[in-house]
């Protein structure tokens, strides 16, 4: 199951070939990661990796199981996520 528990990024389901590539960056970072490929690195560049690890992780993590637009979308706070009922609507998941 797919989730969201930060901010809704913009484009999420209507431009949902670019979020899928950047979940492939992030699913790539983490098995070099996993690998040990980062520990030959210089600290600084290894450093860099990780927090941009930390950071796709917060915004895009709940979606690396996702590989096709969802079927349905539970929003809690409808003012406060608009952006997400909007694209629902233009992505035709929310009729």
């Amino acid at each position: 199951m797919c989730y969201v528990n930060e901010r809704w990024i913009g484009g999420t389901l209507t431009n949902f070939d670019t979020i899928q590539s950047r979940i492939n960056y992030l699913v790539g970072l983490e098995d070099r990661q996993i690998k040990g490929e980062l520990e030959h690195l210089p600290k600084k560049e290894k450093s860099k990796i990780e927090k941009e690890i930390s950071r796709l992780n917060i915004k895009i993590g709940g979606f690396k199981e996702m590989d096709t637009l969802p079927g349905a979308l539970f929003v809690v706070d409808i003012i406060k996520d608009k952006i997400a009922l909007s694209e629902a609507k233009i992505s035709s998941i929310l009729r």
